[in-house]
Formats: structure tokens, C-alpha cells, sequence
């Protein structure tokens, strides 16, 4: 019985790694600019300050994550102190196309709720292709935290939340 279980595990985990469920090419500390992640070179060409959404880092830690049978065909996650970014692709005529990005900023107070303490911060999410379900073609924006202002807004804006996310993404 052991061994059968072994096998399934076995064949369950090879089927994972050859559709692109696998676990992801992993880079501790890399220029976005690095020639190995030239594929991804499509997030370079978006401007994004006209879409409300913060630069990207110089060098960051990144995650690649392949999809299939999915809205995205390969999504990069990036980490950098207080901050993180998802940018999605689709392949179109051999490339991939940048169509989401979703970047959270981390704010400097805790507050507690139900599940525990946490960070307050701002979440910035624009697609151009359904991928999180957001309108798209259009900033949504999200704040989750202590400032009674910002925690009832039904539908915050860039607008109103942009005073806290110049404050938290100042150089120190």
C-alpha cells in the first residue's frame, strides 16, 4: 500500500512540474532589468505613472509563476521592504503581454481585527484582461487599516489615498 502511495505521489508531482504548476524559478535579489527574466521585458513599456501605479523596483526578490488553463500564462511576483507587486502575462503571437498588475504598499501602523494583528496598507490593482475579477482599464484601489477615513470608504480612490502612499514610498 506504501508504495503504491509513493508512485501516486511521484506521478501527481511529475504532472505538476510538466503543466507549469511546479513550483516557481525563484530569485532571492535581481534587477528586473536581468536578462533572465528578458521575457517578461513587456512590463518595461508600461507607463504607470498615468495608471495611478507606483514604479517598479530596480531590484527586488522575483517569483515566476507559469500557468496553464488560466487567465495568465505567467505571473511575476516581486518583493521588495514593504512592498509587493503581481504582474501577470498572456501570451500573445509568441510574447508575453503585460494585462494585470496588482502592487501593495505597506504602511507603518498595525491594527487588530478578528484574524489577529496586522499592517495597515494600500492595495493598487489594474487590469486591461480579466484576471482578479477588477473593472477593468481602471485603477482599483483598496485600503485596509486603522484610519476610520479610509476603512469606510466604499469605493476609495487614488485620490484619497495618495497622501499616505507618498508618505510610505518617501526615500527614508
Amino acid at each position: 500500500m506504501l508504495m503504491r502511495h509513493c508512485a501516486s505521489v511521484v506521478v501527481l508531482a511529475a504532472c505538476a512540474v510538466l503543466t507549469g504548476c511546479g513550483a516557481p524559478g525563484s530569485y532571492p535579489a535581481i534587477a528586473l532589468t536581468d536578462p533572465r527574466l528578458a521575457e517578461f521585458g513587456d512590463m518595461h513599456t508600461i507607463d504607470r505613472g498615468p495608471l495611478g501605479l507606483p514604479p517598479l523596483p530596480a531590484t527586488a526578490k522575483v517569483e515566476v509563476e507559469r500557468s496553464n488553463g488560466s487567465a495568465y500564462d505567467a505571473m511575476l511576483h516581486i518583493y521588495n521592504t514593504g512592498r509587493s507587486r503581481t504582474i501577470a502575462f498572456r501570451r500573445q503571437n509568441g510574447q508575453l503581454k503585460w494585462i494585470h498588475e496588482q502592487a501593495t504598499v505597506d504602511g507603518p501602523r498595525q491594527y487588530t481585527d478578528a484574524d489577529g494583528t496586522r499592517t495597515e496598507h494600500i492595495t493598487l490593482n489594474y487590469e486591461t484582461s480579466r484576471v482578479a475579477h477588477y473593472r477593468l482599464n481602471s485603477l482599483n484601489v483598496s485600503y485596509v487599516g486603522p484610519d476610520e477615513n479610509l476603512r469606510t470608504k466604499q469605493d476609495p480612490t487614488l485620490a484619497d489615498v495618495k497622501p499616505l502612499l507618498d508618505r510610505w514610498l518617501a526615500p527614508p
